[in-house]
């Protein structure tokens, strides 16, 4: 890879993007405007001194590589390996992260591009095998999969993962119960409720009933399995009938494999007895660790061009859905920009010349420390070119 960056005044980038290896800037999407970023500085009162702990953080979408070629992806589904990173000043302690993405084409949802196998810091995703890792805060050895608010502790630098709350949308559950879907065979999926029969036994204090909900399942055009199912409304205390969907459901799953859901969220929250102060990062930068990793799937066939996977902003958000937030051990919000990323399928190249790009910025090969405008000069102009 060969990097040329030239400082002066003006502030245009040109650059020829040469795919395959990296597309390796993004534009930084900022949510509300400087109102929103003004208001979170004075709301959150970063103590922390110095031009790099008084800038936004950033959520990044950060994939193995960012093309594919025709030949790939006319043999069989490609598999990417992701990561997401927190990237920013160390000197705060956070105590929420909400992160939400899609795949887009055009500007619109595809189902082309999905996401799958999300990986956390939590003990659901341990390894089968020791690993050694090497940090800025010495090395360790761990089944557990690091994670950017895991912490060393003791003498013998043993990893601790800080009994971190992580929520993900990694296995389809019922819209109603919460409860998780497993397949029941060809077709069939079931899962278990406890619910209350009536007011008077909500009111008495009974035991919740418990049950299974056997459904037979049908597949959409789109892939998705619909099944429907009757239950007791907590409120009313009404039968209702329910119906939803799975995301691309395989009705041959084995009996007794949970579903998988659409991977495309991860909730983490620190609110545990050992972390009531918040968390602080592992190790000397902030992205030394990812939050958490998935893989991007690119289904076999998709059409060429270039797709784009965007975090969601609160202009994107739903009437009562939450956005992507970052948040401090004292429930603050912090200022964060949103930088996803691109895939080019199936695209020999692509030429960017004379985009004006204020806020773009650059990372030097070990992804750990951004390299800024405001270091050298109040612009950067960039000729980039990669091989």
């Amino acid at each position: 890879m060969k990097k040329m960056i030239s400082l002066v005044s003006a502030a245009v980038m040109t650059a020829s993007l040469l795919l395959p290896q990296t597309l390796a800037f993004s534009a930084a999407a900022q949510e509300d405007g400087d109102a929103l970023i003004d208001a979170a500085y004075s709301e959150n009162a970063l103590t922390a001194t110095g031009t790099e702990n008084t800038l936004p953080y950033q959520l990044r979408f950060v994939p193995e590589r960012n093309f594919v070629t025709a030949e790939e992806v006319a043999a069989g589904d490609v598999v990417i390996p992701a990561s997401v990173y927190i990237t920013g000043s160390t000197a705060n302690t956070f105590g929420s992260a909400m992160v939400k993405y899609n795949a887009y084409h055009n500007g619109e949802k595809t189902g082309d591009v999905y996401f799958k196998d999300i990986t956390t810091g939590d003990n659901a995703h341990k390894n089968s095998e020791k690993k050694t890792y090497n940090s800025s805060v010495g090395s360790f050895t761990t089944d557990q999969v690091p994670y950017c608010f895991g912490s060393l502790i003791g003498k013998n630098n043993t990893y601790t993962n800080n009994s971190p709350m992580f929520t993900a949308r990694e296995y389809a559950c019922d819209p109603i119960f919460g409860s998780t879907l497993y397949s029941a065979g060809s077709g069939k999926i079931t899962f278990s409720a406890s619910f209350y029969t009536s007011a008077e036994d909500r009111k008495n204090g009974k035991a919740k009933t418990t049950k299974d909900f056997p459904c037979d399942v049908t597949v959409d055009a789109d892939g998705n399995g619909v099944y429907s199912y009757e239950y007791i409304d907590q409120t009313t205390f009404q039968t209702v009938t329910k119906t939803a969907s799975i995301p691309r459901y395989n009705p041959d799953t084995p009996a007794g494999e949970r579903l998988p859901d659409t991977c495309s969220s991860v909730m983490w929250v620190a609110g545990t007895s050992q972390l009531k102060d918040g968390a602080s990062f592992l190790g000397n930068a902030s992205d030394e660790f990812p939050l958490f990793q998935v893989n991007v799937v690119i289904q076999q066939g998709t059409k060429p061009g270039v797709y784009d996977i965007k975090f969601l902003d609160r202009q994107s958000a739903a009437s009562g859905e939450t956005p992507c937030q970052l948040t401090s051990s004292r429930s603050k919000e912090f200022p964060t920009e949103l930088v996803g990323t691109s895939i080019a399928v199936g695209v020999d190249s692509l030429a960017v010349t004379g985009t004006e790009q204020d806020d773009v910025k650059f990372y030097t090969d070990d992804n750990t420390k951004a390299i800024r405008a405001t270091d050298f000069a109040t612009k950067i102009t960039a000729d980039v070119t990669y091989a």
